[in-house]
């Protein structure tokens, strides 16, 4: 923290996730002043200035691991709500309850074959908040894929950031 015209400002943003659940609720600053009254004579003053640390939707999803998926059908036939893959996890550094604008949309689906399904929770394992979200991708309808590659992409989406 550093001091400007009688206001104190913080040298470094900060933000609420990174902090854990304690330090957030506890937070506080301790400030002493000196002030010099004359040659001799000082006087010092010590406040504890009580901060409060407001959730705020700061950070974008990011994929828990890589950025390109490739799931192999053995079976051109599927049926509505069949699963395709394993589950794909995004994780982001803001709680579930800042992040209530997040949606999720697949592009170049030129067929409409797929859909995400998509759960949100929250986790703080290491003390500091964090959502997670856990897509897995369905087939949107019955059909034969005709094909022997189709791309798709799934995207999170945090339009407040």
């Amino acid at each position: 923290f550093t001091l400007k015209n009688n206001e104190i400002y913080t040298k470094v943003p900060l933000d609420y996730e990174y902090f854990n659940s304690t330090e957030v609720k506890n937070f506080a600053v301790s400030v002493a002043c000196t002030i010099k009254m004359s040659d001799d004579k000082t006087l010092v003053f010590n406040r504890t200035l009580h901060v409060a640390l407001l959730d705020r939707n700061d950070n974008g999803p990011e994929l828990q691991n890589e950025g390109v998926y490739n799931f192999l059908l053995d079976n051109p036939h599927f049926k509505q709500g069949d699963t395709i893959g394993n589950k794909i996890i995004f994780t982001d550094r803001d709680s579930l309850r800042s992040n209530a604008h997040l949606t999720y949309q697949i592009f170049n689906d030129t067929s409409e074959l797929v859909r995400p399904d998509c759960t949100a929770y929250e986790a703080d394992h290491t003390g500091k908040i964090k959502s997670i979200f856990s897509c897995q991708i369905l087939f949107a309808r019955n059909g034969i894929l005709s094909q022997t590659s189709y791309c798709f992409s799934l995207v999170a989406s945090d339009h407040t950031v």
